[in-house]
């Protein structure tokens, strides 16, 4: 290693994606700024054959005049102390060497307060263990590393950071150093668990509120019921019709509060991750339909060998509603159409779907489709809630997956959905 009025240089190999090394000249800078000293590092790619090379892709350079070196150290220091994250380097036994501005904004202190193994204090003692084991990999196996930790704050308070580092190597293919980056991502965390929290909540009072209204519409049905019986023979057309609409009127809630008890234990369910046979879950579906009373003619295609990995329960759900959509708007074709079948992205993934030939709706109004009690079609025309689909897309938001739709009307409809959970 030689030493020279601009620095420090040695050389250092870095890996390449590939696995193969980077042959590199480094030159560590001292750079005074506000007073303190830090270090700067400035790395130059080496060719064995050529000298001075070009990062792939790139002309090659020749190496640039000693005059220029200054401006450069002053041109990278300037980027790295202007960044929105944290920037750092540390030496080959992980002690910080330099840390950019916004480090000190977010702990306070001055270099002497964090340099070597002191910045470890800054982390949340639940976090060292994890972040060395990280550190401990990435150096036993010459690769990146990456998580997320806690930092303690000025304030008093833990900031948490998600982080990024890599080793640089020497010639001897030992680690030189460390260089990283660090991004404060506590607004997202906080956002992310007033939202799981918001969602618990909600599911928890759908699921009670629907829970508690059992009660007393069990009890208005079973009354009216009694006061059918109790009505004279002669009773009056209009007696008979009031009493035949709070029943269907008790029908039309009770359907509504099976639904919403379906769609709330959709987020309290515990997820279970196993292999699910789509086409077995759709035949058993069907099969029910077409053994309905009021039999009609019907086509029904499904393909073989469905498969997806997700929660066999709730995917039957997802089978339910779709299919029983499909039956539902096709009550009125002189025959029934349905397919079940698979497509493939332009990556090769499943795209499952579920087709029919009846009533269709106009896509304008297609962003209403997965909303809770939106429908396209009136309740006299075709009944419902108005709750499936959002429940079918919850189901599939769960999995990690899209669901979506293409319809003309009176053309029938295709919903597709995919089950990308591994």
């Amino acid at each position: 290693m030689a030493s020279n009025r601009i620095g420090v240089c040695m050389p250092a190999r870095n890996l390449r994606h590939d696995r193969t090394e980077l042959p590199l000249d480094v030159r560590f800078r001292p750079v005074i700024q506000d007073g303190r000293k830090s270090l700067f590092v400035l790395a130059q790619v080496h060719s064995a054959e050529q000298g001075i090379d070009a990062l792939p892709g790139s002309q090659a350079v020749s190496p640039p005049p000693v005059a220029a070196l200054p401006l450069q150290d002053s041109l990278f220091r300037t980027l790295t102390e202007e960044a929105p994250q944290v920037i750092w380097y540390a030496n080959a036994r992980g002690g910080l060497v330099y840390a950019n501005r916004k480090w000190y904004a977010l702990v306070g202190g001055k270099p002497e307060d964090w340099m070597g193994s002191k910045w470890l204090q800054a982390v949340h003692p639940q976090d060292r263990e994890d972040l060395l084991e990280a550190w401990q990999r990435s150096l036993r196996k010459l690769e990146n590393y990456s998580g997320v930790r806690r930092i303690l704050s000025r304030d008093g308070s833990y900031h948490t950071m998600s982080y990024k580092a890599r080793p640089v190597l020497s010639e001897k293919g030992d680690v030189a150093f460390w260089v990283g980056i660090d991004t404060d991502i506590s607004e997202i965390k906080a956002t992310e668990a007033a939202l799981r929290l918001s969602n618990e909540e909600l599911a928890a009072f759908s699921y009670s509120v629907s829970h508690d209204l059992r009660s007393p519409l069990s009890a208005i049905d079973g009354f009216s019921r009694l006061l059918a019986k109790q009505l004279d023979p002669q009773a009056s057309d209009t007696a008979r019709h009031y009493l035949a609409r709070i029943e269907a009127g008790v029908g039309q809630m009770g359907r509504l509060i099976e639904d919403l008890l379906s769609l709330a234990q959709v987020s309290r369910t515990d997820f279970r991750n196993e292999i699910v046979d789509l086409s077995q879950l759709a035949v058993q579906v069907l099969e029910r339909h077409l053994g309905s009373p009021g039999g009609r003619d019907a086509s029904v295609s499904i393909a073989p060998g469905l498969q997806a990995r997700g929660d066999v329960r709730l995917i039957r759900v997802v089978l339910e509603n779709l299919l029983g959509n499909a039956w539902k708007f096709t009550s009125q074709r002189v025959s029934t159409i349905i397919s079940v079948g698979q497509l493939a992205d332009a990556e090769g993934e499943p795209i499952f779907f579920v087709r029919d030939n009846g009533a269709g709706f106009d896509m304008a109004y297609a962003d209403k489709l997965f909303k809770t009690f939106q429908r396209l079609h009136s309740s006299t025309e075709f009944p419902g809630t108005g709750v499936g689909l959002a429940t079918v897309h919850r189901i599939v938001t769960r999995h990690g997956g899209e669901v979506w739709a293409d319809a003309e009307p009176e053309k029938g409809a295709t919903f597709f959905f995919t089950l990308p959970n591994r």
